[in-house]
């Protein structure tokens, strides 16, 4: 999970920054469920209809090296990945109401 300022900062780092080019960037800043996600959603908008928790079984297990990409953040003023919980408030305010 990754929120999309994160993801445009990286796509203009890849664009300008001659030091990454032809350099896989990862945006995966946090390794979430969907449940994870319902769970930041209901306590940051408690009057908003959510889903109730899926039925989850397990979590994703893989493993990127996010140097390059956090490098790029930091270029750019931003000291690492925004929370999990910041992204879903970017993306939820604007239509929330």
């Amino acid at each position: 999970m990754c929120s999309a300022t994160d993801i445009a900062l990286l796509h203009v780092g890849a664009c300008v920054l001659p030091r990454v080019e032809n350099k896989r960037l990862f945006g995966t800043s946090y390794i979430a469920t969907w449940n994870d996600i319902l769970s930041h959603f209901r306590r940051l908008y408690p009057n908003q209809q959510a889903y109730e928790d899926f039925d989850e079984r397990r979590k994703e297990i893989s493993h990127y090296d996010e140097g390059s990409s956090l490098e790029v953040l930091k270029e750019f003023g931003q000291d690492g990945w925004k929370s999990l919980e910041d992204a879903i408030k970017d993306n939820i305010d604007p239509i929330a109401g």
